[in-house]
């Protein structure tokens, strides 16, 4: 049926997953970056059309930030399986 444990089912997926932690990481850092822009929004006496500028400059960037990050891990993954499946047809 399904893979044990022992079979290496369970530490390949760790291993799959463990290439998002510097992307985990950088979500944390950037949550704790908006909660400290909302702080300044709301000790700010701006115009609400600056606010809300700087909410959106924090928000764009911040997701596009992460959007990027995200595709170099998958992008790196994919370049690594593609290489070990190259190096498995070579040896057969």
């Amino acid at each position: 049926m399904g893979r044990s444990h022992r079979e290496g089912g369970a530490p390949q997926h760790n291993s799959r997953m463990a290439r998002f932690d510097p992307v985990k990481l950088d979500l944390a850092v950037l949550l704790l970056v908006a909660l400290g822009t909302m702080f300044l929004i709301v000790r700010l006496d701006a115009p609400h059309w600056l606010e809300l500028l700087i909410v959106a400059a924090v928000g764009l960037s911040s997701g596009g930030w992460l959007a990027l990050r995200t595709h170099r891990v998958v992008r790196a993954a994919e370049t690594q399986l593609l290489e070990s499946m190259h190096e498995r047809a070579r040896s057969e």
